[in-house]
């Protein structure tokens, strides 16, 4: 396995993520991003070259805002380290997988418009359980008023 590479892709889910729990209860959530190879020939034609398939893993957090967020079909932009996994097929042909443990995951904001919700954390302890809870993010910093006056 190589590790280490940072990278930035762009493409569309091929499945709903597949959301799971460790044995401590860490959140994990796993999906496919197809990245289509495109390339200029002759100046202005596009020629299609295939797509490449990335196996997209994220972890606590992120995962499940992920398996809450994203579905089959959504155009992502997805930051995280690389890894290619090697193994052989039935037929004993040798096969590469590409991995990619996510830092960050987003719509690509180019083909769709979202409605934030900044997820927040409750803390073990306070008579709530721990988890994400969804709060609408306001255009206005806190204190803010309409006055057209800087809030510093």
């Amino acid at each position: 396995m190589i590790n280490g590479t940072q990278i930035t892709i762009v493409g569309n889910v091929g499945n709903d993520p597949e959301m799971r729990y460790t044995p401590t209860g860490q959140a994990v959530s796993s999906f496919s991003v197809g990245v289509q190879n495109r390339r200029t020939r002759d100046g202005d034609e596009w020629k299609d070259n295939g797509t490449t398939w990335y196996r997209v893993t994220a972890w606590r957090d992120l995962a499940e805002n992920i398996a809450q967020s994203i579905t089959r079909g959504t155009r992502v932009i997805v930051v995280g380290i690389l890894a290619s996994r090697e193994w052989k097929d039935k037929e004993d042909n040798q096969r590469v997988t590409w991995e990619i443990t996510a830092d960050a995951c987003g719509p690509d904001l180019q083909y769709a418009n979202v409605a934030v919700a900044r997820s927040r954390r409750t803390r073990p302890g306070n008579g709530s359980e721990p988890g994400n809870t969804a709060e609408p993010v306001s255009a206005k910093p806190d204190g803010a008023d309409d006055s057209g006056e800087p809030p510093f």
